[in-house]
């Protein structure tokens, strides 16, 4: 029982952040960090549904967990670098931004 893969999603909240960083435990005893540029936005609602969503779609078509995993961060990335204005303050990211 419990978790055999873990992330522990960096925060992306502070302007003077330069980067956004992720650290993966595997269950293989892999891990490894992930990073991408700080975007500054107030647009982030959804971003840990969404990676875990997209995490969830590419194993479910055959991805192994690392690939997924680097899959959703980028995804998640891309929909936070292209805003989109709905809503009210801490919008929704764009899931219609990433392109594979």
């Amino acid at each position: 029982m419990g978790a055999k893969n873990v992330i522990v999603k960096g925060q992306h909240h502070d302007n003077t952040q330069t980067e956004v960083r992720d650290f993966v435990l595997l269950a293989s005893g892999k891990s490894f960090w992930l990073a991408e540029p700080y975007i500054d936005t107030d647009r982030v609602n959804g971003t840990g549904d969404s990676l875990s969503a997209c995490i969830t779609a590419e194993i479910a078509k055959g991805v192994d967990i690392e690939t997924a995993i680097r899959t959703a961060k980028k995804f998640v990335h891309v929909a936070i670098a292209n805003e989109i204005q709905v809503g009210h303050k801490f919008g929704p990211i764009n899931h219609w931004a990433y392109q594979d």
